[in-house]
C-alpha cells in the first residue's frame, strides 16, 4: 500500500446494503487501516471492508 501514497484512488468498500464509494487522496498507510482525505475530511479506512482500489489518473497525464 505504500505505494498509493500521494494518489489519487477510488475505493469501493462492502456493505450488507450494497457497495459504497469512495474518491480521494491517499494520505497514509499503517498496519490495518489506509488515510484517505476525502471531501467528507480524512477517512480511515480497515482493510477488511475494502473490495477493489483503482488509482485514478490525471487527464493531462502522459503515457
Amino acid at each position: 500500500m505504500e505505494e498509493l501514497i500521494g494518489q489519487k484512488v477510488k475505493i469501493t468498500l462492502n456493505s450488507i446494503s450494497g457497495f459504497v464509494t469512495i474518491i480521494g487522496k491517499v494520505i497514509r498507510s499503517l498496519d490495518q487501516f489506509v488515510l484517505v482525505d476525502t471531501t467528507l475530511g480524512p477517512l480511515y479506512i480497515c482493510y477488511n471492508t475494502i473490495k477493489t482500489i483503482q488509482v485514478l489518473g490525471d487527464h493531462h497525464e502522459e503515457k
